[in-house]
Parts: structure tokens; sequence; C-alpha cells
């Protein structure tokens, strides 16, 4: 009677694993066309102290601060400069 219990508990577990295996599988389509443009929206965890880089030196501080304020410089895709 156990062997009988086992066989069927096993027979589920396969069928179960298939099952998950079968519905985890990619879809195959065509990949879109990257858009440009648009808005990204990002969560910074921590939230920076301090907007000022030059007292805070934290990752959050600069950051942020670095897209507030202004640059003189700065570079094109191909890493050529241009002025900011």
């Amino acid at each position: 009677m156990k062997t009988l219990i086992a066989r069927r508990a096993l027979a589920r577990c396969t069928l179960a694993a298939a099952s998950l295996l079968a519905l985890s599988a990619p879809a195959t389509h065509a990949a879109e066309t990257p858009q440009y443009g648009g808005v990204l929206t990002a969560i910074l965890n921590p939230e920076p102290p301090t907007l000022n880089v030059a007292v805070q030196q934290v990752a959050g501080t600069q950051m942020v601060a670095g897209k507030i304020f202004e640059s003189l410089l700065t570079y094109s895709f191909d890493l050529k400069p241009q002025p900011g």
C-alpha cells in the first residue's frame, strides 16, 4: 500500500514540475524597436542627507546633486567632450 501512495506522490510531483517548467518557458516574439525620450522615475534609498556635494560625499548626494547642478562639460554617447 505504501508503494502505491509513494508512486502517486512521485507522479504528482513530476506532473507539477513538468507543468511549472512548461509554463515558465519564455515566450518567443520579435523584439520591439527601442523608443527614445520619455521620463525615468527612480527611487533612491537612502534619501540624500543634503544636496551640497562639498559637505557630503555619499553616493546618494552625488547622484542627485549631479543631476541638479549644471556642469561645464558633458560627454556625448561616443564619449567626446562637449559644452554643458
